[in-house]
C-alpha cells in the first residue's frame, strides 16, 4: 500500500514539474512579446516623429491654423500613446516576485540566503510529499506572475494598436487637408 502511495506522489511530482516548466515557458513568451512591443513602439515613435516633424514643430506657430494645431496635438498624442504602450511592455519585463510565507527550497531568493551545506542537506532530506507540496506552491505563485505579465502585455498591445489606427487616420487627414 505504501508503494502505491509513493508512486502516486512521484507521479504528482512529475506532473508538477511538467506544469512548472509550462508556466516558465509562458512567462518567457510574455517577456518575448513585451520585447517585441518595446521595439515596435520605438519604431512607431520614430516614424511618427519623422512623419509629423513639421506639424509637431509648428505647434507654437500662431499662423498654423486649426488643422495644423489639430495635427500637431494628434501627433503628440500618438507619441504619448506609444510611450504608454512601451511603459506597459516594460512593466511586463519587470519581474514580479511572489513570496510565500514560508521558505522554499525551490525559490531562488531563499536558496541564495542559505549556505551551500545547509541547502544541500535540506534538499536531500526532502520527502516526495514535501517536494510535491513545495512544487504546488511554486506553481501557484508563478501562475499569478504569468497572469500579470500577460495582462500588461495585453494593455501594451491595445495601446499600440490604438496608436497605429489613430496614426493611419491622421495620415489620411493630413493628406486631404
Amino acid at each position: 500500500m505504501e508503494t502505491k502511495a509513493r508512486q502516486d506522489v512521484q507521479s504528482g511530482v512529475a506532473m508538477a514539474r511538467s506544469l512548472l516548466g509550462d508556466i516558465y515557458d509562458r512567462i518567457d513568451s510574455a517577456d518575448i512579446k513585451a520585447r517585441i512591443l518595446v521595439a515596435a513602439n520605438s519604431i512607431f515613435m520614430g516614424l511618427t516623429a519623422f512623419a509629423f516633424k513639421d506639424s509637431i514643430g509648428s505647434i507654437r506657430d500662431e499662423g498654423a491654423g486649426a488643422v495644423g494645431l489639430a495635427t500637431s496635438l494628434a501627433a503628440a498624442l500618438l507619441i504619448v500613446a506609444a510611450t504608454t504602450s512601451s511603459a506597459f511592455a516594460l512593466w511586463v519585463i519587470r519581474p514580479r516576485l511572489v513570496r510565500s510565507h514560508r521558505k522554499s527550497l525551490f525559490f531562488y531568493e531563499d536558496i541564495r540566503q542559505m549556505p551551500l551545506e545547509q541547502f544541500a542537506s535540506a534538499f536531500e532530506a526532502l520527502t516526495p510529499e514535501e517536494t510535491l507540496e513545495t512544487l504546488v506552491s511554486q506553481i501557484h505563485a508563478l501562475s499569478w506572475v504569468a497572469s500579470q505579465k500577460f495582462r500588461w502585455a495585453f494593455f501594451s498591445s491595445v495601446a499600440l494598436v490604438g496608436a497605429i489606427v489613430a496614426w493611419a487616420v491622421l495620415l489620411i487627414l493630413v493628406a486631404f487637408f
